[in-house]
């Protein structure tokens, strides 16, 4: 009888890692062409892009970090179109807690 809960339990937790997505699903497809550029010009030593949606969930801003003494520090940015899902591909990432099915 515990089973079917231990199922539903894992598949809770793993949840979020099938929920793994691409950079470029966030972007409008007619604007793809534009991000492979963008990707294409990112310096190897940036440490990392940081995701976010503005003006009301129209455009997708990608902001570029490098390294340095101090820590991070954004070294750039570039907006583009989002996709139709993108405000559901990136609330999905931001959950603050996952539900586990009751325990008896």
């Amino acid at each position: 009888m515990h089973l079917p809960r231990i199922v539903v339990g894992l598949a809770a937790l793993l949840a979020p890692l099938a929920a793994a997505f691409k950079q470029r699903d966030l972007i409008d497809p007619s604007e793809l062409g534009l991000f492979r550029e963008f990707e294409a010009r990112l310096a190897d030593n940036h440490e990392f892009t940081k995701v976010s949606l503005i003006q009301g969930g129209r455009l997708v801003r990608f902001d570029v970090y490098s390294p340095s003494s101090a820590g991070s520090r954004r070294i750039g940015f570039k907006d583009f179109r989002a996709s139709k899902n993108a405000a559901q591909i990136l609330n999905r990432g931001h959950r603050r807690s996952i539900v586990l099915p009751r325990q008896e």
